[in-house]
């Protein structure tokens, strides 16, 4: 599905700012809204993040431990971030700098999966002219319809900061819930002016009965210079990985947050796989999400011992009723 994109100059505030339904074949222009129901203040020229937290109600209420009428909402959940980017880059090695982020009905703020600066940016390969990025946790879970905001660049790696080029810079939204979204959806998105590439391909899944759960690992004990670890969730019935640590893990002692939505009532799955001198240990745990609950356990690789908590909570209080605070 190709959605509707085009760089945008910002809209003066207070301004409507939408796109239309996403298209199915051909890419089009941005247009104003012509139907209340696509309504809302996206104010651009706040470039402020979101600072709503996660794990806002993880415990009940006096009226939930009598009779819990909760309800969940509808999430979205990001799996994959690409780059297509010309043949003639095939094996080299690229540095990628900008951002990705992602504006809601919670708050209208930016909410990163992406986000590198020019001095440090992330250096990936290229290969068959797709680079894989690494994303962000957002800092709490996304709602339904969004607007993705992006702006990247990107040069060799060994180049110097002048030699950043443009990628792809603009502003997309994506109304949901209607007859184009599915399940899992791979999101293409493009100039105007061009045909193929550069092009920026996100992977996201809609989770209707969506609760927020945060992840946390805290080291516990860790050799002097670190382990290799990776840490993926898995949710509800997708099958794909929710990547949410591959790196080197030591050397501070502040935990790893990341947040995944989960479907209320259905399996959830946290792996560890953790190397260290040549010896690999796994480790894995499933759960049904709830509402409110709060699970901790110490993890033993052998050579290494983390805590890892899961908390699952409903979303912050929803803005839908209406645009942000001015």
């Amino acid at each position: 599905m190709e959605p509707i994109t085009r760089p945008v100059s910002e809209p003066a505030r207070g301004r409507n700012y939408s796109m239309d339904q996403p298209g199915t074949a051909v890419t089009r222009d941005a247009m104003l809204p012509n139907r209340a129901a696509l309504f809302y203040y996206w104010i651009l020229s706040d470039k402020s993040e979101s600072m709503l937290e996660p794990k806002s109600n993880v415990y009940p209420t006096l009226a939930c431990l009598e009779w819990c009428n909760c309800a969940p909402s509808t999430m979205l959940q990001v799996y994959t971030l690409e780059l297509i980017v010309a043949d003639s880059h095939n094996s080299c090695k690229l540095d990628v700098s900008g951002f990705v982020a992602i504006r809601d009905f919670k708050d209208g703020k930016r909410n990163y999966i992406f986000n590198r600066e020019m001095a440090d940016p992330l250096t990936t390969l290229s290969h068959d002219g797709v680079l894989l990025l690494q994303t962000l946790s957002p800092r709490r879970a996304i709602s339904s319809t969004i607007l993705l905001e992006f702006d990247l660049k990107m040069k060799r790696t060994g180049d110097g900061i002048d030699g950043y080029q443009q990628l792809i810079q603009g502003v997309s939204e994506h109304p949901t819930g209607g007859p184009l979204w599915s399940r899992v959806n791979e999101l293409s998105i493009r100039s105007v002016d061009s045909h193929s590439i550069p092009m920026m391909r996100v992977k996201l899944a809609m989770i209707w009965d969506g609760v927020e759960a945060t992840i946390e690992l805290r080291p516990l004990t860790l050799p002097s210079e670190g382990i290799d670890l990776r840490c993926v969730a898995r949710t509800g019935r997708i099958g794909d990985d929710i990547v949410l640590f591959d790196g080197r893990y030591g050397g501070c002692d502040w935990p790893l947050q990341f947040v995944v939505a989960a479907e209320l009532h259905r399996s959830m799955e946290i792996h560890l796989q953790g190397v260290y001198g040549g010896v690999m240990k796994r480790w894995s745990i499933g759960f049904l999400p709830k509402f409110h609950a709060v699970f901790s356990e110490a993890v033993d690789l052998e050579f290494a011992q983390v805590s890892l908590s899961v908390a699952w909570s409903q979303t912050s209080i929803d803005r839908t009723d209406g645009p942000p605070d001015l």
